[in-house]
């Protein structure tokens, strides 16, 4: 039968012919996808993490495209049949797979692929919630809400404002742990960054419910009572983390800001006090440095004042070690919650590690046709 023209209408056994061949070349690329998908997971279940990942982000970076397209739907849909026909024999199986995943997203916002970071994201959440759904245990759910929490922080990383799309992420996770504290401190910070001040009080009791030693949260909890009105009980709280506190970054940054309280409320006075012991326990320190001048200045001691200014332009600034200034408690105050979101990783990937036999088991059996 003759090929039909542009315009031409074909015959009904034409397209059905076309059809055919169509649905046999999607099976075929499926095919190869999981095959070559199937490496990937053979790595990583052998402990291979840096080859599962490039073996896995060589697959999809060239199959999956920027934008809406029909690669990247069939690119899901092998995974998602190697995926079920793995926890078909072992849902524990999903934990490795799912941690694979999640770091892909990782590795691709690094080099700035993001369409291929949000396929790895939505991949990695979706497992999360099967394996916590499947699981039906405790821990399963609270490896679910770490996995979900630490996607979440990825994208807290770019945006912290109330438009983060964190903020659904961290929703889901404290729908399987209500106590998970980097999704807990995730939205906190986001609050508190959107200028919502009350609900960046109200999530961090909550945290604080949960965690009550967390001294980050007991300082950010000060910090938006003081903001939100509730200035009495914000500056008992900066008083107990100077006389109780452990993580100096935490005293220091309390000092700092117990003493701005003085000063805006022109108790200079008091201020000199609190200033006199700070900068007695962190000399080093420019900010409380620098408060202390002023309040000295407001109490009209200008000479030593100026004296110490003077003494603080003769000093260098040392330099961290990647070259830059050295991180401040206040930078640190304004990050992102990186220290949290690596100790789940860090917890995320040791229970990976611990599955990597039953991955393998279970993807021997379905090599072999008994699954």
């Amino acid at each position: 039968m003759a090929a039909s023209l542009p315009g031409q209408q074909s015959s009904p056994l034409s397209r059905d012919n076309r059809a055919r061949h169509q649905r046999l070349d999607v099976d075929l690329e499926i095919g190869e996808l999981m095959n070559s998908y199937r490496g990937a997971l053979v790595r990583a279940a052998r402990g291979d993490r840096d080859g599962a990942l490039e073996t896995l982000m060589d697959l999809e970076r060239s199959s999956i495209e920027p934008g809406p397209n029909r690669t990247a739907d069939i690119v899901w849909k092998a995974q998602a049949q190697v995926v079920r026909s793995v926890a078909a024999r072992d849902p524990e199986a999903l934990v490795p797979i799912l941690v694979l995943h999640h770091d892909a997203m990782g590795r691709y916002r690094e080099r700035r692929l993001w369409h291929l970071a949000g396929h790895a994201g939505k991949l990695a959440g979706t497992l999360a919630e099967i394996y916590a759904d499947d699981g039906k245990s405790r821990g399963s759910q609270v490896v679910a809400a770490r996995a979900l929490a630490s996607l979440g922080g990825y994208l807290q990383q770019d945006m912290s404002t109330d438009h983060c799309r964190c903020i659904p992420l961290y929703e889901r996770s404290l729908r399987f742990d209500p106590d998970n504290p980097a999704a807990l401190l995730g939205t906190a910070m986001v609050h508190e960054k959107s200028g919502n001040f009350v609900a960046a009080a109200k999530t961090l009791e909550r945290l604080l419910d949960a965690h009550p030693r967390d001294e980050e949260a007991k300082l950010r909890l000060a910090i938006n009572n003081v903001r939100s009105g509730r200035l009495r009980l914000g500056e008992a709280m900066l008083a107990e983390l100077i006389a109780e506190g452990r993580q100096e970054w935490v005293i220091n940054l309390a000092f700092q800001e117990l003493a701005r309280i003085q000063l805006d409320r022109e108790l200079y006075d008091r201020a000199v006090k609190i200033l006199e012991q700070a900068t007695e326990r962190y000399p080093e320190s420019q900010t409380l440095t620098i408060q202390y001048a002023l309040a000295l200045e407001r109490t009209r001691e200008q000479r030593r004042a100026a004296e110490i200014l003077a003494e603080l332009r003769r000093e260098e600034v040392a330099p961290g070690e990647d070259g830059f200034k050295a991180m401040t408690p206040r930078r640190r105050y304004n990050r992102w919650p990186e220290e949290v979101m690596e100790e789940i990783r860090r917890e995320l990937r040791q229970g990976a590690e611990s599955r990597f036999d039953v991955l393998a088991s279970a993807l021997a059996s379905v090599t072999n046709g008994d699954g």
